[in-house]
């Protein structure tokens, strides 16, 4: 009996551990997703269309699921110009704020492409 409210802030302490790991793990995926969606694009123009849009159902579906209010930050960055360029990586950052937890991604775009 005495030992039951140790446990309490235990349970809390795992809860919070295990939402935060879910947080990280959501982040990542979608991270890659956006890289993903970004260079199977089949325009330059299409590309960042593609990876807002992405980040847009992230944003309205799986945040408010788990009552995030976090704003989110994009970044892409491309190892050549155009962006496209078969063989060239394109790097994907997305950053939560407050948090300031951040997920990269890098894909590498497809060799047998034509430029976009």
């Amino acid at each position: 009996m005495l030992a039951i409210p140790l446990f309490v802030p235990l349970g809390l302490y795992l809860e919070r551990v295990n939402s935060s790991a879910q947080s990280a793990i959501e982040l990542r995926s979608m991270t890659r997703q956006i890289a993903r969606a970004f260079v199977t694009s089949p325009t330059e123009a299409e590309a960042a269309v593609r990876a807002r849009e992405v980040l847009s159902v992230y944003r309205s579906q799986i945040l408010p699921a788990r009552g995030d209010k976090s704003l989110l930050n994009l970044s892409i960055s491309c190892e050549s110009q155009p962006c496209l360029t078969p063989n060239s990586k394109v790097t994907i950052v997305v950053t939560e704020m407050p948090s300031g937890q951040s997920s990269s991604a890098t894909q590498i775009v497809d060799s047998w492409r034509n430029s976009g």
